[in-house]
């Protein structure tokens, strides 16, 4: 049984009625249904959207907590080297991204050889859905731009990945990004940021991998 809703309004929204008197009278409710509909599937999507968000918001913290928490424990202790912290650097973003993957509907795999840290297929919510991404994760000092995209052209060669992205932290990386920062070079991404803070590169990559293969 269809359901009827009457209303009577009274509009004074200067947008609105300038809108709606642009048509003739006998297309206004037809153009007023129209323009109801695309009004509700907005806010409707909209309000997905903004909740989506405020429990990614939420969960992100959460984790960059307890990443905080798991490495004050790993810096109290006194034998580090370079390459212990540069793996549990390495070992941080990994647990930071195969967790965003849950979120965003990507999937997540390591790679079958060592010339990428891990892989990720984007999924549906991304720019580029069912595009292939090799990480590489480095904490090394001197290393040379012309370097970076070859080991990712390598990478992703090996792996079968379209995008290459290389992150490392602040004045460790081959570009100077200050102490985070996302830029694209000849179709990869670079991504410098702290062991706690990979959520804003990771987001910026969702959005814009569909330039990376343009």
């Amino acid at each position: 049984m269809t359901q009827t809703l009457n209303l009577n309004l009274e509009i004074k929204d200067k947008e609105v009625v300038d809108y709606f008197s642009s048509f003739g009278s006998k297309i206004n409710t037809e153009k007023a249904l129209e323009a109801l509909k695309v009004g509700i599937m907005a806010i409707q999507a909209s309000g997905s959207y903004l909740e989506s968000t405020k429990n990614f918001d939420k969960k992100s913290h959460d984790l960059q907590e307890h990443i905080e928490k798991e490495l004050n424990i790993f810096h109290k202790n006194k034998d580090l080297n370079a390459s212990t912290v540069e793996e549990e650097f390495k070992s941080s973003i990994q647990k930071s991204i195969e967790f965003m993957c849950n979120i965003f509907g990507d999937s997540y795999e390591n790679t079958p050889d060592m010339k990428g840290k891990f892989l990720v297929t984007l999924g549906n919510v991304s720019s580029a859905p069912g595009t292939r991404v090799v990480f590489i994760i480095k904490r090394m000092m001197g290393v040379r731009l012309s370097e970076a995209l070859d080991e990712l052209e390598e990478a992703k060669q090996s792996n079968n990945a379209l995008i290459g992205c290389y992150i490392s932290p602040g004045g460790y990386g081959p570009l100077d990004l200050g102490e985070s920062g996302f830029r694209k070079i000849k179709g990869n991404y670079f991504i410098c940021t702290s062991e706690t803070d990979i959520t804003f590169g990771y987001k910026m990559l969702h959005q814009q991998a569909k330039f990376a293969l343009a």
